[in-house]
């Protein structure tokens, strides 16, 4: 019963965690795209204007223009990182998720473990009962061991007894 509960529990906390992950991962690579786009954009500007003041002006469109061949290398460029990005954060997360798995797991017995215990203690306390209960209707009743234990209180008993 409780192996069960156990595996239940442990899965329950992995979703939180598949949860947490997805959010932290899905922001991160926003911000991280956004912050590299923008720098891009920086970079590709300020090669612009160094060209502008070098070549003068120039056709916007020349396939030659040395600010076209930077904008080819600055795409080539963000698609490799943002193949690593995505790489590395699924790494991550696998990794994550491994240990996360491991601890859920661990986490779910130290959750249970008391109530285990306690139902662990309830079970033996009922098959311990009868005896306690006979013992008791013993020590009470000395003379009276006829008397069938269940029926026997303790104010029963001590009557019995004087």
């Amino acid at each position: 019963m409780f192996k069960s509960a156990r595996l239940k529990l442990t899965f329950f906390y992995l979703f939180i965690i598949v949860v947490f992950n997805l959010s932290v991962t899905l922001g991160l690579k926003a911000v991280a795209t956004k912050e590299y786009v923008h720098s891009n954009r920086m970079q590709l500007s300020r090669v612009q204007d160094m060209t502008d003041r070098f070549f003068g002006t120039m056709p916007p469109r020349a396939k030659d223009r040395p600010d076209m061949l930077f904008r080819d290398t600055q795409d080539d460029a963000a698609a490799s990182a943002r193949q690593h990005l995505t790489q590395g954060l699924l790494l991550i997360n696998l990794g994550a998720l491994v240990v996360g798995g491991f601890l859920s797991y661990w986490f779910a017995g130290r959750t249970l473990r008391p109530i285990e215990k306690s139902s662990r203690s309830a079970k033996a306390f009922h098959i311990r009962r009868q005896p306690r209960v006979t013992h008791a209707a013993y020590k009470y009743a000395p003379g009276e061991r006829s008397i069938f234990c269940a029926q026997i209180t303790l104010p029963k008993a001590r009557r019995v007894n004087k």
